[in-house]
Formats: C-alpha cells, sequence, structure tokens
C-alpha cells in the first residue's frame, strides 16, 4: 500500500494549517476561515494528489554484466507507463552494496501514455565480491513537493565485481631456459611437465600427484612417479596474504585489496603466456590451492579473488605449509601485508630450490585513510630500516603503479 508521507517543505505546510485552522476556530472571522480554507486545501490536494504519482509503473532488470572494481558498471532497468495519463518525472533508488553510500539514485523523466523508457543506472563499484539484489524503489510525489510516496518492486537480481586489473608489462616468468641436469647430464624434469618419457623415480616436491605410478610404488613401499624429459615451459607461483591482523583501516582502498587487483593482475598478465600458474592462498581459513595453464585457470582465479576475504592465518603459516611443494626453477611472485623476521628466514630456504623470488610487501601504514576534504600527504621514506638488504622486498603503497612495480629486477618502489 502506497502512503505518502510529509517532506520537509510539507511538515511546515502541516503546521501552517493547523495553526490556522486553530486560529479560525478561536477568533472567528471571514479572513481567518478563508486563510484557514487555502492552506488546509492546499495541503489536502497535495496528500492526494500523491496517492496516484507512483501508480501504473512497471519495472523490469535487463541482463547485468559482470563489472570489476572501481570502474563503472551498468545496471540496466526498463521502465513502462501501463496507464493513459502522463507521469511527472520521478527518481529510482536501490540498495547497492557494492557502491558508495551503499545506495544509488536514478532520475526517471516524464513518461507518456504507454510510453517505455530505458535507463543504463551506471554507477562506480568500490567493492568486489558476489552480490544479490532484490527491491528497487520508485520515489515520487505530489506538483508542488509537499509528499513523496515510495512504490517497492522486488525484482531479484546477482552483481558480481571482480578486482580491479591494472596493465603490466615485461614480468620476470623464468630462468631463461636454465634447467636443472642429472649426474649423466640430461635435464631433470617434473613430473608432468614434458612431454617426452624418460622413466621412473622416486617421488619428489613438485610433482603432480596424477602421474604417481601406484604398482610401482606398492612394490618399493615409496612413492614413485613417471618422469618426463625437462620442457621449456615456465612455472609461475603466485602467494597471497589474506592475514587480518596486517589488513590497514580504510575498508574499501587497503592493502589487501591492493594485493588482490595485483594478484588478479599478474593472473591476467600470465593468460598471454605460454606457462603454469599456481595460485596459494587461504579462504575462510582453509588453504586454497589453484594450478593448471594460466590460460585455463585465469578464470578460477578471477573467482576465487572476487570472494576472498581477510581471515586469521598468518603469512608465515601459509608458506612454511606450501614451500616443501614448491617447483625447482620456477618464479615465485610473494604478495605479503608484512615481512616479518620468521618470514624472510622461509624466504631462504627459497635459494636451495633454485626459485626466483618475486617479492611485493603492502604494510598498512602506506595505506592510509583520506578524506575527501583533506588532500592526501603522502610520502614514501627513501629507505625503510625494517627490511636487511638480503631478500628486501619491493613495496607497495597507495601510490604505487603496478607497471612500475617490476620496472627493474631489483628496484624497490
Amino acid at each position: 500500500m502506497l502512503i505518502p508521507r510529509p517532506t520537509r517543505g510539507g511538515l511546515l505546510f502541516l503546521c501552517a494549517a493547523a495553526a490556522a485552522l486553530g486560529t479560525a476556530f478561536m477568533n472567528v472571522g471571514l479572513v481567518s476561515a478563508l486563510i484557514a480554507s487555502v492552506i488546509s486545501a492546499f495541503v489536502l490536494s497535495g496528500f492526494l494528489l500523491c496517492w496516484f504519482t507512483a501508480a501504473g509503473f512497471e519495472l523490469r532488470r535487463e541482463i547485468m554484466q559482470e563489472g570489476r572494481c572501481l570502474e563503472k558498471v551498468s545496471l540496466p532497468v526498463v521502465v513502462r507507463n501501463r496507464t493513459f495519463l502522463f507521469r511527472q518525472p520521478a527518481v529510482i533508488t536501490e540498495k547497492l552494496p557494492f557502491c558508495a553510500g551503499g545506495r544509488g539514485s536514478w532520475e526517471l523523466p516524464a513518461l507518456g501514455p504507454h510510453q517505455t523508457v530505458r535507463l543504463e543506472r551506471e554507477v562506480t563499484a568500490v567493492r568486489r565480491g558476489h552480490f544479490h539484489l532484490e527491491k528497487l524503489q520508485i520515489v515520487s510525489g505530489d506538483p508542488c513537493g509537499l509528499f513523496q510516496v515510495r512504490k517497492t518492486f522486488r525484482i531479484p537480481g546477482e552483481m558480481v565485481i571482480q578486482p580491479q586489473i591494472r596493465p603490466l608489462h615485461e614480468l620476470p616468468s623464468g630462468h631463461g631456459g636454465q634447467l636443472s641436469m642429472t649426474g649423466d647430464g640430461r635435464p631433470l624434469g617434473h613430473a608432468g611437465m614434458g612431454s617426452d618419457f624418460f622413466g621412473v623415480r622416486p617421488y619428489r616436491p613438485g610433482d603432480e600427484i596424477r602421474f604417481v605410478h601406484w604398482r610401482l610404488s606398492a612394490a618399493k613401499q615409496k612413492l614413485m612417479v613417471r618422469e618426463f624429459e625437462a620442457s621449456a615451459i615456465d612455472r609461475i607461483v603466485l602467494i597471497l596474504d589474506t592475514d587480518a591482523a596486517s589488513v590497514g583501516w580504510d575498508p574499501a582502498e587497503n592493502n589487501f585489496e591492493a594485493l588482490v587487483s595485483l594478484a588478479a593482475s599478474i593472473s591476467e598478465y600470465f593468460t598471454s603466456q605460454y606457462c603454469f600458474l599456481t595460485l596459494y592462498t587461504c579462504f575462510e581459513g582453509n588453504l586454497m590451492q589453484i594450478n593448471g595453464d594460466a590460460a585455463g585457470v585465469h578464470v578460477k582465479v578471477m573467482e576465487l579473488l572476487t570472494e576472498l576475504q581477510p581471515c586469521r592465518n598468518k603469512i608465515e603459516n601459509l608458506v612454511s605449509d606450501v614451500l616443501e611443494f614448491l617447483p625447482q626453477n620456477s618464479v615465485l611472485y610473494m604478495l605479503s601485508m608484512t615481512a616479518s623476521p620468521a618470514l624472510q628466514g622461509l624466504l631462504r630456504i627459497l635459494e636451495e630450490q633454485n626459485i626466483q623470488l618475486q617479492w611485493v610487501c603492502a604494510a598498512k601504514e602506506y595505506f592510509p585513510i583520506v578524506s575527501e576534504e583533506d588532500p592526501m600527504e603522502f610520502v614514501l621514506p627513501p629507505e625503510d630500516r625494517r627490511f636487511p638488504q638480503v631478500f628486501a622486498p619491493r613495496l607497495l603503497t597507495c601510490q604505487t603503479r603496478f607497471e612500475e612495480l617490476f620496472a627493474y629486477e631489483n628496484a624497490q618502489v
């Protein structure tokens, strides 16, 4: 049921009408009666007209495309005037959890009899994730603006906002063709990396479980895998920190969101490269692993990054759990929000496995809360003494451009 509600101006006129009626009853006279009648009729006519201004609208959603964070997304709707009367301009509002303020409003132009109009309803998404939309409202009122009425339409819809992807150039992806050799000089392969069968050998960290030779393993009482000639395919490993204790203070633009965007950008970059991509992270406290051809698993990576939220799991625990499974001669992109001595100690083990480390650290101190009134004045210190010269990470701040992050092999931002 549509119930008109007074606006601020309507409240003033209601008070004026009540005062005029009270005066007319207390001081009976022609002038006071005329003034009370005019004001009361003006308020009553606005109240009655408001009952019909939002009636006769028909609203439906159009197909919504997936969007990306910090970019404009379109939420198209079609509005039809079912009556033979003209409809004055109105406002369409909807609760949108992924936009600034949590609600969006758009002007609905005046409609002629049986006229249909399509509204694109563009808005900038500031939060990523999977969102369920349900209610839309048309807000209208009387021509004088004394009352307003809201008509609610229950039209379910789904909206997916993926992480922002920024351009990257010339990311390190391999060791320039350097491969480990066996004692007789043959290239040392990993189970599942090459195409030419070489033999059967004991299991090594980094081998794929689907290449285990189960019959021979049962006979020898240890895992044996089928080995292939080492191929030239590059192996990329991506480790993403999700420790909630290290997340910055800004709910929308913090260091965790920057690392998620960087992980999505790295995955997008390697879709055009012939390489094997593995992603390790924690989702709701559980270890998540996605591996496969970079182009083939990109959709799964984006789906995980879309839903990923901080949890209580330190990066040191994540690295220690997956360190023994990192394949040799791979490139590791470590995206962390801290650089503790314990983490640096774990990364020293990478030297023994001949793993090329690309470490990016986004400390929450470098992502301050910035108000709209105060301009941001943020200066990165020339040298961060928290990090030793060995295994020093590239620092990611709120002012860092992704394309400059890996511009030089040993650069710090």
